[in-house]
C-alpha cells in the first residue's frame, strides 16, 4: 500500500482495486462533520458535562454533539467488549441523585439537586446554601455548609452538615 497525498489524514491505496481509503474508515471518524473540531470533543469525552455545555464550549449544534458521543460509545464497546473505556465516556451522563437524610420522611431519600436558596449566591461555596427536593414527598431539604469538589458542586460526605427545613 501507498501514500497517496498529504492530507492531513493519510490516504492510501489498493494496489489490487485501485481504491483509496483512509485510517479512519470503518471508525466514528469517518464520516463526521466539523472535524476540526474533533481533538476538542475527545478532550472533553472523559468530563462529566452537559452536553449543552460541550455545544457552548466547541461551537457545534447539540445533534451533532450527541451523535459523536454515541459513536464513540459504540466504537469503545467494539474496541473493548469489557466495556472499561466506554464507562470512561462522561460528557452527557447525568449525575446520580444523592441519597440523602429528609428530615420531613424521617428516613434517607433520595434527592434532585435544586440549586441554592436565593441570596447566598455572592458567597463562597463553602458558604453558600444548598437546596434540594425530596423525590419521595416533593418538599425541600436546605444543607447549609456544603463542601464542594474539584470539578463538581455535590455534597461531599465529609462535611459537617446543618439541616434546615
Amino acid at each position: 500500500m501507498a501514500r497517496l497525498s498529504r492530507s492531513t489524514v493519510p490516504q492510501f491505496g489498493c494496489h489490487g482495486c485501485g481504491r483509496t481509503f483512509t485510517r479512519i474508515v470503518g471508525t466514528p471518524m469517518a464520516r463526521l462533520t466539523r472535524k476540526d473540531a474533533l481533538p476538542g470533543f475527545v478532550r472533553l469525552l472523559s468530563q462529566q458535562r452537559p452536553v449543552a455545555d460541550a455545544v457552548r464550549h466547541l461551537g457545534l449544534d447539540e445533534r451533532i454533539v450527541s451523535n459523536w458521543v454515541k459513536k464513540f460509545r459504540t466504537w469503545l464497546l467494539q474496541l473493548d467488549p469489557s466495556g472499561a473505556y466506554e464507562r470512561m465516556v462522561k460528557l452527557g451522563v447525568k449525575r446520580p441523585a444523592p441519597v440523602l437524610y429528609c428530615p420531613h420522611c424521617c428516613e434517607e431519600r433520595e434527592m434532585a439537586y435544586f440549586g441554592y436558596v436565593t441570596g447566598h449566591t455572592h458567597l463562597p461555596y463553602a458558604q453558600r446554601t444548598r437546596q434540594f427536593r425530596c423525590q419521595t414527598c416533593r418538599r425541600y431539604v436546605r444543607l447549609a455548609g456544603v463542601a464542594h469538589r474539584a470539578g463538581g458542586d455535590g455534597p461531599s460526605a465529609a462535611v459537617n452538615t446543618e439541616w434546615n427545613t
